[in-house]
This record gives structure tokens, C-alpha cells and sequence, in this order.
């Protein structure tokens, strides 16, 4: 879907799984996240967290909400 800025195709979001049991009232929200064989441990955090759509703030407002999130930068 979409790349983080300095690590381009490095690091490309390949979607979510939302899991929401019926008997409780907590979820879980999994990004999926494919990455490139080049990138170290800290290179692959670093990009999964300046990525927008890691940052999200579930607070219903789309893409607008992860683009102006307040999130660290790379």
C-alpha cells in the first residue's frame, strides 16, 4: 500500500488484521509490515514506527488521523 519516507521500498505496509473477541471488550489491532532482507533490527524498528500507517490513533477519522498524529521522526 504505502512506503515510509526514508526507507522507500524497504519497508511496505501489507495490511491489518483487527481481532475483536466476542466475550470481552478489548481488541487487537496487528499491522503487517513486509520488509526488506537488508534491513537491520534497529533500520526495521525505526521504519515501522516513522511509518503512517503504523501511527494511528484508532480514532476513526481515516488516513487524515495517522498523517497528522504526532509521531517520532527517523
Amino acid at each position: 500500500m504505502g512506503t515510509v519516507n526514508a526507507f522507500g521500498d524497504r519497508l511496505t505496509f501489507s495490511g491489518e488484521v483487527f481481532i475483536n473477541p466476542s466475550a470481552t471488550r478489548q481488541w487487537v489491532s496487528v499491522k503487517l509490515f513486509a520488509l526488506s532482507d537488508d534491513l537491520d533490527d534497529r533500520s526495521a524498528l525505526t521504519a515501522m514506527i516513522a511509518h503512517v500507517r503504523y501511527r494511528d490513533s484508532y480514532a476513526g477519522t481515516g488516513d487524515r488521523d495517522m498523517v497528522t498524529s504526532t509521531a517520532p521522526t527517523s
